[in-house]
This record gives C-alpha cells, structure tokens and sequence, in this order.
C-alpha cells in the first residue's frame, strides 16, 4: 500500500547530563547512540510512526577529588511514537517521543539510573 511507510534513522546525542552529584562524587548520562527502525501509516500530510530500536549508552561514575572514574558504555531497548507533518513535498517537522527503560547503579553514590527518555522536535528535508 502506498500509505505504508519505513524509514531507519541512525542517531548521536552528546548528552553532559548529570545525574546526580554529591560532593566530589558526579554520575553522568554522557552519550548515546542508536538505530531507530520506524515503520507507519500516511494519511493525508501525516504520518504516525511506531519507533523501535537499540540505544547505546555512555555512563560514567567519577571523583573529582581522586580523579578515578569508572566508565560503562551499556545498551537497552527502546520504543515510542513519532508524527511527522509534510510541509510541503521537501519540507517535514517531526515531533517524537521515546523511552528506555534499564537500571544502572552509581558505583560512588546510592543513585539508580532507572530509565531514560527523548523528546525529539525536527525539521527535515527530502531529496
């Protein structure tokens, strides 16, 4: 059917996000990346896509004062949602929203990383 639709998208995300920090003690979401597979239905100027895919996480535990850090690069799935509107036939927004659910600990502080997600608001072009 010509309304079916797929796409794939590769991705990279530099996210410096703390997570917790205490003292000389900083836990850290720092980076991910991923494929998202999207398969979904256009109707009209619209199109609903399902989102499934593999996130690869870089997580890292650090003391400030000794200067040790315990790095981790850890994976987990994930699924969401994603309306895409045509501006016109090169123009698209996107509006996106997806999460991953996965538990890492803090090797320094009482902390659980239990899940992470993404809102995502883009503007594409065809060619």
């Amino acid at each position: 059917s010509e309304n079916l639709r797929f796409s794939v998208e590769f991705y990279y995300l530099n996210n410096n996000f703390v997570i917790s920090e205490g003292g000389d003690d900083r836990f850290e979401l720092h980076q991910n990346l991923g494929v998202n597979f999207k398969p979904g239905y256009s109707y009209g100027d619209f199109t609903t896509h399902l989102i499934v895919g593999v996130n690869a996480f870089y997580l890292f535990d650090k003391n400030e004062a000794t200067g040790y850090q315990i790095d981790r690069f850890d994976n987990s799935m994930f699924y969401g949602l994603e309306q895409v509107y045509n501006l016109n036939h090169r123009l698209l927004i996107s509006l996106g929203y997806s999460i991953s659910n996965f538990e890492r600990e803090s090797f320094y502080m009482p902390v659980t990383l239990t899940s992470t997600s993404v809102l995502k608001l883009g503007v594409g072009v065809r060619v």
